[in-house]
């Protein structure tokens, strides 16, 4: 856990010094004390969109975004997904999985609400999945035997750091829409068992690769103190 906060550290460390080498273009003035400016609600509507057109798959996701500064907020998302999957097997993966870190807005028009920016999140997923499968192999007398192999990880942990990409604009009165980009990177998978890794991680997905692409749609409602 230290290794992903030093990898936030660093990051941020960077976007300031660039962002003071690009002055010019993008005026980041802070307030000088911290105070509640808005927070909003949002929820997830890929994930409705997911459970309608991906039936081996359910999820859901909201969001709490806590603005403090004229740039920057809060973000937090807690979630839970069921997948299953398989032809010549069947495979599943059920469990929640959360998400927090800090967002900066780079919009020129920060006062309407709108949000161009970027963010650092640090997540992680509780969860158990199993897999049950046929084996075929040959007797001593020639014929078929058929076995039904299954394994399971009911306690499975994961970690992991995410860079995002996020875009939201006021579409009537306190409403708000957007979408959020992840690159999912340092994925650290505790509990498995030697016979079964994991296919899935909840808020994550498939673990085929050591870093990830996510992409999630918002819509949200604020209220606003300032």
């Amino acid at each position: 856990m230290w290794r992903f906060i030093f990898s936030g550290v660093l990051f941020f460390s960077a976007f300031w010094t660039q962002a003071q080498e690009t002055e010019d273009l993008i005026i980041l003035e802070e307030e000088p004390t911290i105070a509640l400016r808005y927070l909003q609600i949002n929820y997830n509507g890929l994930r409705l969109a997911e459970n309608a057109l991906n039936k081996p798959k359910t999820s859901q996701e909201m969001q709490a975004e806590v603005g403090l500064l004229k740039r920057y907020s809060l973000v937090a998302d807690i979630g839970f997904a069921n997948t299953s999957r398989g032809r010549t097997y069947d495979y599943e993966s059920k469990g929640s999985f959360w998400r927090a870190g800090i967002d900066v807005n780079m919009s020129s028009n920060v006062e309407s609400g709108d949000f161009i920016g970027m963010g650092l999140r640090y997540a992680k997923a509780n969860f158990e999945d199993k897999i049950s499968f046929d084996q075929t192999t040959e007797a001593q007398d020639g014929s078929s035997v058929i076995q039904n192999l299954a394994y399971a990880n009911p306690n499975l942990s994961s970690e992991w750091m995410e860079l995002v990409f996020k875009m939201r604009v006021n579409i009537w009165k306190q409403f708000y829409t957007g979408y959020t980009m992840r690159y999912q990177f340092y994925n650290q998978l505790n509990g498995a068992d030697a016979e079964l890794k994991p296919l899935d991680i909840p808020g994550y997905g498939k673990t085929t690769r050591p870093n990830s692409f996510g992409f999630d749609y918002y819509v949200g409602w604020r209220l606003s103190f300032k």
